[in-house]
């Protein structure tokens, strides 16, 4: 007799209990930490690896704007408008999230100068 669909979500529930917590894409996000700038690292390990998951993020950003440029170049009618918005979204991402980069070392910076 073949297994009926109790038997079936009964499989699935232990499947799903024995299976490892750490997902496929934590540990993605682990490994595409970036190095960080030297000019960015605060000597915080806190501080730090924030700034090398933002690094990751900001590296994407600036492929998918280069990638975006690239097509406004080929792109024409309704498409050339596409891209180009697609190329505005990137650069503004990329320019955000170069900004957050920078504020951990100019908070570390102020605070020193406050502490003085």
């Amino acid at each position: 007799m073949p297994p009926t669909y109790a038997d079936y979500l009964e499989s699935l529930k232990h499947h799903v209990s024995s299976t490892p917590t750490t997902s496929i894409d934590t540990a993605l996000g682990m490994i595409k930490t970036a190095a960080v700038s030297f000019d960015h690292l605060t000597n915080q390990p806190e501080w730090d690896r924030f700034l090398s998951m933002v690094q990751g993020k900001y590296e994407d950003g600036k492929r998918e704007k280069d990638q975006s440029l690239s097509l406004c170049g080929g792109a024409v009618g309704d498409a050339l408008g596409h891209a180009q918005l697609s190329y505005q979204y990137w650069r503004g991402y990329k320019d955000a999230l170069e900004y957050v980069l920078g504020l951990p070392h100019q908070v570390m910076e102020s605070y020193q100068e406050l502490k003085k």
